[in-house]
């Protein structure tokens, strides 16, 4: 009858798309770690408990509470809005940079790379957190 052992050359094809995926999550684990680590280093700097920090959609409930205060915590969801979500996080990353009085220069470098100035914030002796900022709303 047929054959059922011969291989086409799609396993090769296969392991090379699962050991490329495999390296893409490995690299992204390791960038969430480093985000952690800094966040976790910001708000143990802002008076905070450093675990805050590593328990996603709280910490940036955290974030969000520190930035406009606890009572403002209903536009926290206008993050899960689509559409909505990519003007009111752009906003609120302004806003948080703006609690630690960074420069308007600073505060864009913020929107457009907030990996790199988490830890900015985190290890720079002269940043210190300012408190709640007004909200538009």
């Amino acid at each position: 009858m047929y054959d059922t052992t011969y291989t086409t050359g799609d396993d090769t094809v296969l392991s090379f798309f699962l050991a490329l995926y495999g390296t893409f999550l490995f690299v992204l684990a390791i960038v969430a770690i480093i985000q952690y680590v800094g966040l976790a280093l910001l708000l143990k700097k802002s008076g905070r408990e450093w675990w805050e920090a590593i328990i996603p959609v709280y910490n940036t409930v955290i974030m969000h509470n520190m930035t406009f205060g606890k009572e403002k915590w209903p536009f926290f969801l206008l993050m899960f809005v689509p559409f909505v979500n990519i003007a009111y996080i752009i906003y609120f990353y302004v806003m948080f940079a703006k609690a630690y009085g960074l420069s308007t220069l600073q505060q864009v470098l913020f929107v457009f790379f907030p990996f790199f100035m988490i830890w900015y914030m985190a290890l720079n002796k002269d940043i210190e957190y300012d408190g709640e900022q007004k909200h538009i709303f």
